[in-house]
């Protein structure tokens, strides 16, 4: 059975404009509504950390390029000798939860493809105020 998720999806305009609030406000709405129909994390990342995909878009509203995981964090092991100098190569831990992560990540970068295009943008704002997007995805409350 296929689950919609509560879906928290934070949009940041990213274009250096002076675009008033309310017209970015539209733009938001705009997006989510749109992605929310097409992402479908599964219930086994409730609880992930958000994850923060960045794309840009052509004029049309197509992704221009391919969407990217942005603030990835890591987890990584350092050993240090007696001096406090490091004595080996730092190493990423991988756990369980980096998994998960790398499951939403993928699912929401599947999300924003499956979406695309986004023919309406260009009626809600000038090209410039959504050229270029970072979306928040957040899988909370998922069962």
């Amino acid at each position: 059975m296929m689950r919609c998720a509560p879906l928290l999806l934070t949009a940041l305009l990213i274009a250096p404009c002076q675009a008033n609030a309310e017209s970015n406000k539209v733009v938001v709405d705009y997006l989510r509504s749109q992605i929310a129909r097409c992402w479908h994390p599964s219930s086994g990342t409730a609880g992930v950390d958000a994850v923060i995909i960045r794309f840009e878009l052509d004029r049309r509203g197509r992704i221009s390029g391919t969407p990217v995981l942005a603030g990835h964090k890591a987890d990584v092991r350092i050993e240090l000798d007696d001096r406090g100098e490091v004595a080996s190569p730092p190493k990423i831990i991988a756990t369980h939860q980096h998994k998960r992560h790398a499951a939403v990540a993928r699912s929401a970068i599947s999300a924003v493809r499956k979406c695309a295009p986004f023919p309406g943008l260009t009626k809600l704002a000038p090209y410039e105020n959504w050229r270029e997007i970072a979306l928040t995805f957040e899988p909370r409350g998922l069962r």
